[in-house]
């Protein structure tokens, strides 16, 4: 009698235990929003910090996504969204080993679950780490997985980086299948094509630029850097007058963008 006694009080302790690791973790529902039995009322409430979590993330509130999601973890060591919301928080803080400590977790308990930014800031991590082809191979991972023009755009700029060219051209072709006007990575082919002075390829990619730039109203520095090369590749292919013009039109441009600067110090 005795012994089925201890028994109890011991299941009666390790369930108070537990009772009071959710309290610590989590405040009291509203009425209503939970039950003495039911774990919905629970999983509901963490899904609610999570995306309190993930909005502070987007917010650029670091310590406060760490904070929400390390609440979450106490109580279930197993959420892999907590994993990578809490991992991308410690990378905005500069905590790159941490960071793939608990995006590299959130991989091995739900892989499905992760986005493409899990493998985009991964690689940014282990750059910063100066591990550049575990980065190569975090990008390539995400391409198979869950693949994007940022993944391609990083992979093709670390191809170049080291000396890849051609390989970076092809990374470069999948990035734009994503977005066939994106003028980042039209101006990365274009420098690809400067470097090896394949001019009149480049001026075609500058050109691409200029004229997406143009019809979207968007002279900012992608269409200034793309109209200065372009005069850079007429010049070093005797197109004097182009070149001239280009140059004209980046110094009147120019001199419109300190107008407007001036007028909004006044």
């Amino acid at each position: 009698m005795k012994s089925h006694r201890k028994s109890a009080d011991r299941n009666l302790q390790a369930a108070l235990s537990v009772l009071s690791l959710l309290a610590i973790s989590f405040p009291i529902l509203p009425v209503g929003a939970q039950t003495a039995s039911s774990p919905k009322g629970v999983d509901s409430y963490i899904n609610a910090q999570l995306d309190t979590a993930a909005e502070a993330l987007n917010n650029h509130d670091a310590r406060g996504a760490i904070r929400l999601a390390t609440a979450v973890l106490n109580a279930d060591c197993k959420n892999a969204r907590a994993f990578f919301i809490r991992g991308k928080a410690r990378a905005q803080y500069d905590d790159s080993k941490n960071a793939l400590i608990d995006l590299s977790m959130g991989l091995r308990i739900n892989p499905k679950l992760a986005d493409p930014d899990v493998y985009l800031v991964m690689a940014q991590a282990y750059l910063q780490l100066n591990e550049p082809q575990r980065a190569l191979h975090m990008l390539e991972e995400g391409n198979l997985q869950k693949p994007s023009l940022e993944l391609y755009k990083l992979k093709a700029s670390i191809k170049i980086l080291h000396g890849h060219d051609q390989e970076a051209l092809l990374d470069i072709e999948k990035a734009l299948t994503f977005d066939p006007y994106s003028r980042t990575m039209l101006l990365l082919r274009g420098s690809i094509y400067d470097h090896n002075h394949d001019y009149v390829h480049a001026i075609k990619e500058y050109s691409r630029v200029i004229e997406i730039s143009t019809k979207g109203n968007l002279k900012d520095s992608n269409w200034m850097q793309a109209t200065k090369k372009r005069a850079d590749d007429y010049e070093k292919t005797g197109k004097k007058e182009l070149a001239h013009t280009d140059l004209e039109t980046l110094k009147k441009e120019s001199s419109s963008w300190e107008k407007d600067l001036f007028e909004v110090a006044k």
